[in-house]
């Protein structure tokens, strides 16, 4: 399945969310990874998950982490420095501007959560069209259907980024349910 930018903003549209995106002229120096600034600059990255997961707003450009803390002698500044702040969920969602991959900043260690910045995405898109129904079809709070969506986006996000799985499994299930959680399902 390919991200495309109006499936992603009729998904986030649902709940009133924004898709924000950035000048090309705004990533020229930051970000070097082509698929990741398309991402970026054409596609857009939403404005939340569900209650759970909170992204940067890229209207004025990406930020890297030693703009947004200006701190030489933080522990994290010094260890990612360089890579683009997407946001918060369970850590500090950074991107990697060589390569595109996803990571979790959290406890002063990163873990890879995603190869590229459009799998990444594409994950947190599933996610929100899960929560979409769960709305819509007023899933009570730990039913049945809000146990196989979990199952049926642990199975989908494998099927996208097995690798990233493999590393980061346990992270993404549990980024599934603080989701459904945050929204009562």
């Amino acid at each position: 399945m390919a991200l495309d930018r109006e499936r992603l903003i009729s998904t986030f549209s649902h709940w009133g969310l924004e898709v924000t995106r950035s000048d090309a002229r705004a990533t020229e120096d930051l970000i070097r990874e082509r698929a990741a600034k398309s991402v970026i600059t054409d596609i857009g990255i939403p404005e939340r998950v569900g209650g759970h997961i909170t992204l940067h707003d890229f209207t004025e450009g990406p930020e890297t982490v030693a703009e947004l803390l200006g701190n030489p002698e933080s522990a994290m500044q010094r260890a990612v420095g360089d890579h683009i702040c997407l946001g918060t969920g369970d850590g500090i969602l950074l991107m990697n501007s060589e390569t595109g991959e996803v990571y979790s900043w959290k406890d002063r260690q990163t873990l890879r959560i995603s190869s590229s910045l459009a799998n990444f995405v594409e994950f947190l898109m599933l996610i929100q069209e899960k929560l979409n129904i769960a709305e819509d079809e007023n899933w009570p709070e730990s039913s049945e259907e809000a146990s196989d969506a979990y199952e049926q986006l642990v199975h989908a996000f494998r099927e996208i980024d097995d690798a990233a799985m493999d590393e980061a499994g346990d992270y993404w299930r549990e980024t599934i349910r603080a989701s459904f959680g945050s929204m009562g399902f």
